[in-house]
C-alpha cells in the first residue's frame, strides 16, 4: 500500500470515527471499515495503523462531557450543539461576563 492509499484509508477510518462520536450506534460500521483497512495493510504499515488507533482512542477519550459544565444538547440547524454533530467541547456553553 503506498502513502496515498494509506492516507485515503486513514481518512475513511477517521470519517467513520467521527460518526461514532456523534452516534455510537455506528460502532459496527466503524469496526467493519477498520477490519477492511487493516486487512489491506502490509506488516510494515501496521505501526502506522497502531498510531492511528492510539490517536483515535485519545480523541474519543477527550470527547466526553465534564461534570459541572453546561452543554447545548439541541439547537437550530447550524447552531453549535450535540444534536448537530458538534463535540462536547464545541457545545460547551460559556458563561458571559
Amino acid at each position: 500500500m503506498n502513502n496515498q492509499q494509506l492516507t485515503q484509508a486513514v481518512d475513511l477510518t477517521l470519517n467513520v470515527a467521527e460518526k461514532i462520536v456523534t452516534d455510537p450506534t455506528n460502532k459496527a460500521e466503524f469496526l467493519l471499515v477498520l477490519e477492511k483497512v487493516t486487512a489491506n495493510l502490509r506488516m510494515n504499515d501496521m505501526n502506522r495503523m497502531r498510531l492511528l488507533n492510539a490517536a483515535m482512542a485519545e480523541k474519543f477519550k477527550e470527547n466526553k462531557p465534564e461534570e459541572g459544565k453546561i452543554y447545548a444538547l439541541t439547537g437550530a440547524p447550524g447552531e453549535t450543539c450535540i444534536a448537530n454533530g458538534n463535540t462536547w467541547m464545541e457545545s460547551e456553553i460559556k458563561e458571559e461576563a
